[in-house]
């Protein structure tokens, strides 16, 4: 049972209404981190995984022929781009502070 009713003012009280107000406004708001939190995660493995295995092909395909370095050159950048934009972003740090925030 809530606090509000125990306190034995009539719900229609002011203190009351405001009290379930916030309630129902912090509720929502975890709902929100939490979404958030999964969209972090999504993020950053969409992000960094690619970024891992291109930085593997452009390896491999760099000491494999001479004729594949330029397509290792091009996948290299990709893989460069890809490695910025999760460092930029940083969502694996958003995604913790919101799980962190969610409980």
């Amino acid at each position: 049972m809530h606090e509000y009713v125990q306190s034995g003012l009539p719900v229609d009280h002011p203190v009351m209404l405001t009290y379930v107000q916030l309630e129902c406004d912090a509720e929502r708001q975890s709902r929100l981190r939490a979404r958030s939190a999964g969209r972090y995660s999504s993020l950053y493995v969409a992000l960094g995984l690619p970024s891992a295995v291109l930085a593997a092909i452009t390896g491999a395909t760099a000491l494999a022929s001479a004729t594949g370095r330029y397509l290792a050159g091009i996948i290299a950048l990709v893989s460069s781009a890809l490695t910025t934009a999760v460092t930029f972003l940083d969502s694996a740090k958003k995604r913790d502070q919101a799980a962190v925030i969610h409980g």
